[in-house]
């Protein structure tokens, strides 16, 4: 596996499941920063659980993307962690204090966890661009140059291609990096759905596939990043299909230069 190209969702993890994952060559891990965690009430901030994660990380030489996501109950009097905040500057207040905290450790930062699904986000792509993302993307440039701001980490299922090219004309001028999630049944049906050539989709089942959302958009020149993708292990033979499935789909990555 190649450690550049490879990482490890983790959410919150440490010692000896850190060690494990520098065992198997991965260059990066994906963390969870729920803002409801790290700052519960209004400028009282708790790092301590990030910490331990964050550092570890990089005391194993693992870079970090840190995905930050969830609207604590305060900031909203309450609506749900996938309403917007109230007040905009609670927003961008957190996420000046967390770039601060953890610069020169973390250079990739992550808005939101699926903005395209209502459980996560349910105000629509041009309210993710301009309450969440673009905010974001200034914050964290006004802390560090270097840092790389990522998203907007959608799903590639329902009505996807709309909102990714909605998300893309709109916060094209704040973008660095693109992140998708797609799950489907093998690492070769994987691999369709991205557009990697080695898998075509046979044009009796033929699907959208994000490469042609990338061309329409003139979306091409910018590196995306697949943060989630998957299959479950069940009794029996399911970590067989687990490790078949990701060589199906690691084996196809050279086939696009644009993907990571």
């Amino acid at each position: 596996m190649n450690r550049d190209a490879s990482g490890v969702n983790i959410h919150m993890a440490h010692g000896d499941t850190l060690d494990l994952i520098s065992r198997l060559n991965a260059g990066c891990v994906r963390v969870d920063a729920n803002w409801y965690d790290f700052e519960p009430d209004r400028g009282r901030y708790d790092f301590q659980a990030l910490d331990a994660t964050i550092y570890g990380c990089r005391q194993r030489n693992l870079e970090v993307l840190v995905t930050i996501k969830g609207t604590p109950g305060w900031a909203n009097d309450g609506a749900g962690q996938n309403r917007p905040p109230i007040n905009p500057q609670d927003w961008t207040d957190a996420v000046r204090t967390i770039a601060q905290h953890y610069r020169h450790n973390v250079w990739h930062w992550e808005i939101w966890n699926e903005p395209n699904r209502e459980n996560f986000w349910n105000s629509g792509a041009g309210s993710y661009v301009y309450d969440l993302y673009v905010p974001a993307a200034r914050i964290l440039k006004e802390v560090g140059a270097e840092n790389r701001v990522v998203g907007p980490a959608i799903t590639l299922m329902d009505s996807w291609e709309d909102w990714l090219a909605a998300f893309i004309e709109r916060a094209r001028p704040s973008l660095d990096l693109l992140s998708v999630h797609c799950y489907e049944d093998e690492g070769r049906e994987v691999s369709r759905k991205l557009g990697l050539s080695k898998y075509p989709w046979p044009q009796s089942i033929w699907k959208s596939r994000l490469i042609d959302v990338l061309r329409a958009t003139g979306a091409t020149s910018y590196t995306v990043w697949l943060t989630e993708t998957g299959w479950n292990a069940p009794d029996g033979d399911g970590e067989r299909r687990q490790s078949d499935s990701l060589d199906q789909l690691m084996e196809t990555i050279p086939s696009g230069p644009w993907l990571q």
